[in-house]
């Protein structure tokens, strides 16, 4: 499906590698969006190519609260376009 999304167009693609809980990919995108806005508000023009840095960001937050927990961060991917 993320090549299906980037063929049509779309600029940032966040995808899981399999499938997930629901409860842990909501965390996820929680943590992620905290990150985008962060660099939303520190960059006046917001920059897609920010999407990647928030999602290593993010994994790294889930990692450091459940690091033994792997199947709370592992999935997610930004697909390079």
């Amino acid at each position: 499906m993320a090549t299906a999304l980037c063929a049509a167009g779309c600029q940032v693609v966040v995808a899981t590698l399999w499938q997930v809980d629901d409860d842990h990919a909501a965390e996820f995108a929680r943590q992620m969006y905290d990150q985008l806005i962060t660099y939303q508000n520190s960059i006046p023009t917001f920059i897609h190519a920010e999407a990647p840095r928030a999602l290593r960001q993010a994994a790294l937050a889930v990692r450091n609260a459940h690091a033994r927990q792997p199947e709370r961060w592992v999935a997610f991917v930004c697909p390079a376009r």
